[in-house]
C-alpha cells in the first residue's frame, strides 16, 4: 500500500469515526464499550448522565459490577460466559438481556441491552452495546400481570359462586329421617358436612323457638301475675 493510499485510508476511517461519535453524543439510548479483560468501560455516551444521573467520565472509573444489581451482575456474568465461548468459536453472537441499572441516587431503573463483540484493530475484544430505558414498559407488564391476577381470582370466584348456585338450585335426595344428604355418587354424608365442603359455609348451632319449647317446655314463659 502506497503512503499515500494508507494516509487517505487513515482519513476516512477518522471521518467515520467522527460521525460515529457525533451519534453517540447525541442518542438518547446509551452507547457504551466495556473492555472484555476487566469488565471495565472504555467509552460510555454523554445520556448515561440522564439515565443514571452518573457523567461518563464517572462510568469510566467503575466496572461493570459497580454499575449493575447483583442479581442482574450474575446474569450477566453467564451471559457473557457463554457468548465468549461462542466468539472463540468463530460465532457472532448478539445478546439481548434486561437488567437493573444502578443510578447515582440509589435507586434502580430497567433496561434492555444488545450488546455483541467487538475486535479493534490491535486485536483487542471489547463488548460494545446499547442500553435503553425500558422503565415505562416493565411498569405496564407489571400492571398487566396484576390484572391478569384479578381477573382469574374473579374467574376463580364466579366458577365457586356458580358450584354453590347449582348445589343450592338443584334438587337433592334428603333422608326423611336423619336429614343426611346423598351425592352425586350415592354415598350419604351429614347435612353440615355436605354444605361445608362444596360451599366453604361454616354452621353455628343455636335453638329455634320451636324446638326450645319442645325441648324445655315453660322455661321461656312467664305466669300472668294477678
Amino acid at each position: 500500500m502506497s503512503p499515500e493510499t494508507k494516509k487517505d485510508l487513515e482519513k476516512e476511517l477518522d471521518g467515520q469515526e467522527l460521525r460515529y461519535r457525533l451519534l453517540a453524543d447525541n442518542v438518547t439510548d446509551v452507547i457504551w464499550m466495556l473492555d472484555m479483560d476487566y469488565l471495565a468501560y472504555a467509552y460510555v455516551s454523554p445520556s448515561i448522565e440522564q439515565l443514571t444521573g452518573y457523567t461518563p467520565q464517572e462510568l469510566l472509573r467503575q466496572t461493570l459490577k459497580d454499575t449493575l444489581e447483583p442479581q442482574s451482575y450474575q446474569r450477566v456474568l453467564e451471559k457473557l460466559r457463554q457468548s465468549h465461548q461462542r466468539y472463540l468459536q468463530g460465532e457472532d453472537p448478539r445478546e439481548v438481556i434486561e437488567l437493573q441499572l444502578k443510578r447515582k441516587d440509589g435507586s434502580t431503573v430497567w433496561v434492555e441491552t444488545a450488546s455483541r463483540f467487538y475486535r479493534d484493530r490491535d486485536g483487542k475484544v471489547y463488548i460494545i452495546g446499547i442500553t435503553r430505558d425500558i422503565s415505562d414498559r416493565r411498569q405496564w407488564d407489571d400492571e398487566r400481570e396484576e390484572l391478569i391476577k384479578r381477573l382469574e381470582e374473579a374467574v376463580a370466584e364466579r366458577d365457586r359462586l356458580l358450584r354453590e348456585n347449582k348445589i343450592l338450585m338443584g334438587l337433592l335426595p334428603i333422608c326423611a329421617v336423619c336429614k343426611r344428604i346423598r351425592d352425586e355418587n350415592g354415598q350419604w354424608h351429614d347435612l353440615e358436612t355436605y354444605f361445608s365442603e362444596r360451599t366453604g359455609a361454616e354452621f353455628t348451632h343455636t335453638i329455634c323457638p320451636i324446638c326450645a319449647e319442645d325441648a324445655f317446655p315453660g322455661l321461656g314463659s312467664h305466669p300472668d301475675s294477678d
